[in-house]
């Protein structure tokens, strides 16, 4: 693994130093723009040569929606985006990013849009290496989307003391004691796992010396991803019922 990122970070490096070769060229556009064209082209061709379809689908995009022509004068501006494009493809071929998506965002389509915007920060931060801050955005998402299914199927008084609501470990007890939902058996278990995404997330915001790392939040991925899912459905399907009443 070690040598292929080497191997792929030095055939990126050169494709920069073209580039960098070609802005250092002084001539009328018309001669340069037809040799970053074919730089452009060599691009996408190494790319794809190194397995890195995602990305040379980016690389592949961006070209496309820029149109070259032997007098093209803006060039220079085409230059300096797609230089943009490659050094981002260079930042994340480094390791400094993750190219995983945590928490596919079609699966929380059924989510309120409150809850969607949470999940891209939670999403976001798991990418760039910010585990502490996924777990506190996930554990957050959690407790708005069971709230949501209280508040929908109106039994939010249950889940209340005074004005506020219980904390989310009183809500997921709640939630699996019962209800005018039927959560399926893969959720009720994944719930119980999300104690410790609880745990994570509070120590994540709160305990001094912890630090989360990328495990502690990939061994609970999979149930995360369940209970979201079921607990958007839930709660859409509840508010839909108490409307139609």
């Amino acid at each position: 693994m070690t040598t292929n990122m080497s191997h792929r970070q030095q055939m990126l490096e050169a494709l920069l130093y073209g580039l960098e070769s070609l802005e250092g060229f002084r001539g009328p556009p018309e001669q340069i723009a037809p040799q970053f064209v074919a730089w452009v082209n060599s691009v996408q061709t190494a790319l794809e040569a190194a397995g890195m379809r995602d990305a040379a689908s980016s690389w592949q995009e961006a070209s496309g929606r820029i149109r070259f022509s032997p007098d093209e004068t803006s060039f220079p501006v085409h230059m300096a985006t797609m230089k943009a494009l490659l050094l981002g493809i260079i930042h994340r071929e480094s390791g400094n990013e993750i190219d995983v998506v945590l928490i596919d965002p079609d699966a929380i389509s059924e989510a309120p849009s409150c809850v969607q915007r949470v999940l891209v920060q939670a999403n976001g931060c798991y990418q760039r290496g910010w585990f502490d801050a996924s777990a506190v955005m996930i554990r957050r998402a959690v407790e708005v989307l069971l709230i949501e299914c209280f508040e929908a199927s109106g039994k939010a008084a249950e889940v209340k003391d005074g004005e506020n609501y219980v904390g989310l470990k009183e809500l997921i007890d709640a939630f699996l004691a019962g209800g005018p939902w039927h959560p399926t058996r893969g959720a009720r278990s994944g719930l119980q796992k999300l104690r410790e995404l609880k745990e994570l997330g509070d120590r994540a915001a709160h305990a001094r010396r912890f630090v989360a790392n990328r495990n502690d939040i990939d061994r609970l991925a999979k149930d995360l991803r369940l209970c979201l899912q079921e607990l958007a459905f839930i709660a859409r399907a509840s508010s839909r019922a108490s409307g139609s009443t």
